[in-house]
């Protein structure tokens, strides 16, 4: 937990990452022990208070990789991962996909606290990302390593998330990231401005 002291009504802003790892274990964000937004400002109150994240435990992504450029055919690979981020080097993600000239395709039922969420895949060689069904990112060719970035509304809840790659020759890399974007929608204001004097922040997962 982190503890902060400050001057009475005096602002700040507290966050909490949508995603993060304890051990071996991926959890979501849920919500905040005020009930307001992922991100907020608070003010300092007049009593001591303690501000908690709760998190809850995260499902893996359900992978397919096949031995062809464009997800054709049966997969050869099917498997679980619970975070995209891979760098194969030359190599491949098994023995039994070829070093060069294959393709995969990950999905997910993601939970989201709802705002702007920036969503960036760093991708060596194509990639096409997909959210709810719509096209998103569409980078489907050849490329050294790149970084792809794109801001999306989304309400809290569930959301289906989509990323198609494929690695043609030489290195091969393929990272999904997800997170709260420096800017956020003008929402209305949440249940987090108080009176007082000191606070703590905390997290809790499930």
């Amino acid at each position: 937990p982190f503890t902060f002291t400050g001057v009475r009504n005096f602002k700040r802003e507290i966050s909490a990452p949508t995603r993060q790892l304890v051990g071996d274990t991926w959890y979501d964000f849920r919500r905040w022990s005020d009930g307001d937004r992922q991100r907020h400002t608070i003010r300092t109150p007049r009593r001591d208070r303690t501000y908690t994240a709760e998190f809850t435990p995260s499902g893996s992504f359900k992978v397919k990789y096949f031995n062809n450029q464009d997800l054709s055919g049966r997969p050869t690979v099917v498997r679980k991962d619970g975070n995209i981020d891979f760098f194969w080097g030359v190599g491949s993600p098994d023995p039994s996909i070829a070093a060069d000239h294959w393709s995969a395709r990950w999905t997910k039922d993601q939970f989201f606290a709802g705002g702007r969420y920036r969503f960036t895949a760093v991708v060596d060689d194509g990639v096409r990302l997909y959210v709810d069904g719509r096209l998103r990112i569409d980078q489907w060719h050849n490329s050294t390593a790149a970084s792809h970035s794109v801001d999306i509304d989304l309400e809290r809840g569930n959301h289906w998330i989509r990323m198609e790659y494929f690695d043609n020759t030489g290195a091969a890399i393929a990272r999904l990231s997800f997170d709260l974007s420096p800017t956020q929608p003008r929402w209305q204001p949440g249940r987090a401005n108080h009176g007082g004097r000191s606070w703590r922040l905390e997290r809790s997962v499930r």
